[in-house]
């Protein structure tokens, strides 16, 4: 008699549907590519199906895989905004809208590529740029995850420039924006929910407010949970690209909350943490051993000290074993170094912060704070056989209304210091790639935009774009074009003369 389970009772295999998506983004942006050939007719087009490519990448993280076409839909959205003139009213709001979504896809980008400062640089200048909108630029129609991720950058890069109030309003507001975003059947919408969550997290620990900071922590690690189920429960089974990106976040949402729940007192949430991420690393198959030997080293390590200073020095010492098999000795003392100086303290408490200015409004929404409680009702009044007539209660006069907070930020309106910055964003994000082409190119770019600041204000911008001539030279050398080179290089030379 067969064995075989019937088909009703087999486990299906997962798929990769995020894969297949990305795919076809991909052929769409080709065939458009190929159609568009130059005609601005096609660019908007053209520009849209890049962003669509790019907003899936950026939902799963794969943020050197959306860097080059991240660049081309800014390039093309900014060429159609050029087309109308000088910005101002007659720009179309939903020529604007997309220029605006590109350039904060971009920042994106940049700070998972590890450049917080530049990302959250990239966000300012394009809100710099939406001032000379009409109303500001409130009439633009931006999807809520543009919202979210253009506060992300901003609170990053805050927290990197060690503004703490500041990146605490920014991840309030896109953790509110990522609330009031539909509901999506998309399992990836999620580790946006993730990211809003430990921004959080890491704001609050940098303000001084630790509960808090663990309870988001918390948060997010439960929500990835939802997401990377099967990661823990058949990891073997899944799709090799599928696995590789459920774990990507792992160490970013349970390591800085087990060290910030253990130095706080908080053992039991600490040491699940930190076992949940050994569980999840031991149980890879084996063909990913090699390649998570190094994070399955950091997690153990990093757990053997946290049993020794709970007094569990058997298990610790087992553990500290297991990492020197796995490493050698001399990687495993590092280890556990680095686990005893990596927590950043707990900063000063921040009693709190105004809102964020979000994009096109006053202020990012809030979320709505609990009811008070009613108030107790007063003791009836004793009897008496007279009683005086009670006067009625002198009538509690309004509180002043409370006025509305200062923005954050106070731009200083500079359309072509923002078109500069974007190039300059784009450049970050091809060096970051290593591509030599798309070095080349985004050098290209930000000669091109540099020339005619230096035009307008040479004093200001001689020094840029000297310095860019100079970084085009080495773009275009390393690229093979030796004589292509020497162009760029006596220009810069000439200029500084």
């Amino acid at each position: 008699m067969s064995s075989q389970k019937p088909k009703s009772q087999q486990t299906k295999t997962p798929q990769d549907t995020y894969a297949r998506t990305g795919r076809t983004l991909a052929s769409e942006v080709k065939r458009l590519r190929g159609w568009s050939d130059g005609d601005p007719a096609k660019d908007a087009e053209l520009a849209d199906a890049l962003l669509a490519l790019t907003r899936h990448r950026l939902l799963g993280h794969a943020f050197a895989e959306a860097g080059a076409d991240a660049q081309e839909a800014l390039l093309t959205a900014a060429k159609i905004v050029a087309s109308h003139g000088p910005v101002g009213p007659y720009t179309p709001p939903s020529e604007a809208a997309r220029y605006v979504t590109a350039t904060t896809y971009l920042a994106s980008v940049q700070v998972g590529l590890g450049l917080a400062a530049q990302g959250a640089a990239t966000v300012r200048a394009i809100l710099e740029w939406c001032s000379e909108l009409p109303k500001g630029g409130a009439n633009l129609d931006l999807e809520y995850l543009t919202k979210v991720w253009g506060h992300l950058a901003l609170g990053r890069g805050a927290l990197a420039e060690a503004e703490v109030a500041l990146a605490n309003a920014h991840a309030d507001a896109a953790q509110a924006w990522y609330r009031l975003g539909p509901a999506s059947d998309d399992p990836w919408f999620r580790l946006v929910g993730v990211d809003a969550d430990l921004l959080v997290a890491d704001a609050r620990w940098a303000a001084g407010r630790p509960g808090e900071a663990i309870a988001a922590g918390e948060r997010a690690a439960h929500a990835y949970d939802a997401l990377a189920a099967d990661a823990w429960t058949r990891p073997g089974a899944l799709p090799p690209a599928l696995l590789d990106r459920l774990l990507e976040p792992a160490p970013g949402v349970f390591t800085p909350l087990a060290d910030r729940a253990l130095a706080r007192g908080d053992a039991e949430v600490g040491v699940a943490a930190r076992t949940r991420l050994v569980d999840l690393l031991r149980g890879l198959p084996a063909r990913l051993a090699e390649a998570t030997r190094p994070a399955l080293a950091g997690a153990l390590a990093s757990q053997a000290v946290d049993l020794d200073s709970l007094g569990r020095t058997s298990e610790a010492s087992a553990l500290a074993a297991e990492v020197s098999d796995l490493v050698g000795a001399d990687v495993a003392a590092g280890l556990r170094e680095e686990r005893l100086t990596r927590l950043t303290p707990a900063g000063d408490h921040v009693t709190g912060w105004s809102a964020a200015t979000d994009f096109g409004s006053p202020s990012a929404p809030a979320p709505t704070p609990a009811p008070a409680p009613a108030p107790a009702p007063a003791p009836a009044p004793a009897p008496a056989p007279a009683p005086a007539p009670v006067p009625a209660p002198a009538p509690v006069p309004a509180p002043d209304p409370v006025p509305a907070p200062e923005p954050v930020l106070a731009p200083v309106v500079d359309a072509g210091a923002a078109e500069v910055a974007s190039a300059r964003a784009a450049l970050d994000v091809a060096t970051a790639g290593g591509g030599r082409r798309e070095i080349r190119d985004a050098a290209e770019r930000l000669v091109e935009v540099l020339r005619p600041r230096v035009a307008e204000d040479r004093a200001r911008w001689t020094p840029d774009l000297i310095a860019a001539l100079e970084g085009l030279s080495e773009a275009r050398w390393r690229a093979g074009d030796l004589w292509g080179s020497r162009a760029p290089a006596k220009e810069a030379k000439e200029l500084a003369s």
